[in-house]
């Protein structure tokens, strides 16, 4: 489709102020809507309107070929509506009934364009996820981006339940049983739902994995902090069998006037053989008790 001798995606894309609308800016995405506003034509034939619905002009099976009719737009005999995937026909409508269905469409296809998006998301999170063998053999690194992937996906589910299943209802926008029914039909044959309920299960099988991966971190965590704690206990329990000994050693030496010259005397040889035998006693619970 060419709009003053420049294409659709960058006329779009100048006018919606995109940085380089040179680029494609349209998504695969699509559904056109043909109206035909005569009442007076009377029904168009069966072939016809698979030939418009399937943009094929060859024969094929009803059941390759399927031809969905909203109810409540069918039952005036003046009007008539079918769809497909690809295409709407709307025969005789009135105005402001094409303008919801316009509505509608932009809905529904706007939700499939979000929905590949967020699956194109999940996909690269489960990539991210699985090349990081080497970073989270490192608790740290580990940690931080098994939590990015987490925050990640929770958003990747809030969109999904914005974006896409949000869009199944367009009766709060339009209230009226025609246009609520033409959305479902189309919601219905590009199967947004199916196609919603699989990412879903994507995000949730992945947003275990995470889960799983984080309690496995934080084990690593909590036995290399017990591992710390231990050491920390077994040093300082060092520190106090040495010191305290010698601290008492020291204070006797201190209160019986011992000088420089004589610490060498016989008369303390006990006191250095008490404290000696502290330390050993206390050297020897240390090692029973990490045993």
């Amino acid at each position: 489709i060419d709009i003053g001798g420049g294409e659709l995606g960058r006329v779009l894309g100048g006018r919606a102020g995109v940085s380089r609308p040179e680029d494609q800016v349209l998504g695969p995405e699509h559904h056109q809507l043909v109206s035909i506003p005569d009442r007076g034509l009377g029904p168009l034939p069966e072939g016809l309107i698979r030939q418009l619905l399937y943009r094929t002009d060859r024969p094929q099976r009803p059941e390759f070929a399927n031809v969905h009719r909203p109810v409540e737009l069918n039952r005036d005999p003046r009007a008539s509506t079918a769809l497909s995937p690809y295409v709407t026909i709307s025969q005789g409508q009135l105005p402001e009934v094409e303008n919801a269905m316009l509505v509608s469409a932009v809905l529904v296809v706007g939700a499939t364009a979000r929905l590949r998006e967020i699956r194109g998301c999940t996909q690269g999170s489960l990539r991210a996820f699985r090349e990081a063998d080497d970073e989270l053999r490192t608790t740290r690194a580990g940690r931080q981006l098994i939590e990015d992937l987490a925050a990640r996906l929770g958003d990747l589910e809030g969109e999904l339940g914005y974006g896409v299943e949000a869009a199944a209802d367009i009766g709060s926008l339009i209230p009226s049983r025609r246009i609520e029914g033409y959305h479902r039909m189309l919601y219905r044959a590009l199967d947004v739902a199916s196609r919603a309920l699989a990412v879903g299960r994507m995000l949730d099988r992945l947003e275990h994995a995470v889960n799983a991966e984080l309690t496995s971190i934080g084990s690593v965590e909590a036995r290399q902090e017990d591992a710390r704690r231990s050491r920390w206990s077994a040093m300082s329990w060092l520190l106090l069998a040495g010191l305290v000994p010698v601290a008492l050693v020291a204070a006797y030496l201190v209160l019986d006037g011992a000088s420089q010259e004589n610490l060498q005397d016989r008369k303390y040889w006990p006191a250095y053989a008490i404290g000696g035998a502290l330390i050993v006693i206390s050297l020897a619970f240390e090692v029973i008790a990490l045993v």
